[in-house]
């Protein structure tokens, strides 16, 4: 004869639905990781999964997540659709995408100056 269990039974576990990810989904992840973007803004990005789940699938395929260290930084640039029209044009003659474009100026231009200033004697 078996022997009954002592105690309360276990209360069942909730299922959790898994989600598989297609080729191109975990193409996209792996491409937004390697932008430096979070884990949590990969799930978003995707939809129906979680921050946990994209660094877990990322993990298995060997990807890790760049860690940002506390520096990220926003630059916003307000311009007219003809003003970004145009960035958008010249950025393509480079190859390049407007927002680093756009970057890249703003840093050789800043550079520019503070080399202007010191030969100028440190007047701004």
């Amino acid at each position: 004869m078996a022997k009954k269990p002592k105690g309360k039974p276990r209360p069942r576990q909730k299922y959790t639905p898994t989600r598989k990810y297609l080729g191109h989904e975990l193409k996209r992840a792996i491409y937004m990781a390697g932008e430096g973007m979070s884990a949590s803004e990969i799930a978003i990005a995707l939809g129906g999964t979680t921050a946990v789940k994209i660094r877990s699938l990322l993990s298995k395929h060997g990807i890790s997540l760049k860690r940002r260290g506390g520096y990220d930084d926003r630059i916003v640039v307000r311009c007219t659709t003809p003003e970004r029209e145009a960035i958008t044009a010249f950025a393509e003659r480079f190859d390049m995408e407007a927002g680093p474009f756009m970057l890249r100026l703003a840093m050789e231009a800043t550079a520019k100056h503070i080399h202007d200033v010191f030969e100028d004697g440190g007047d701004a």
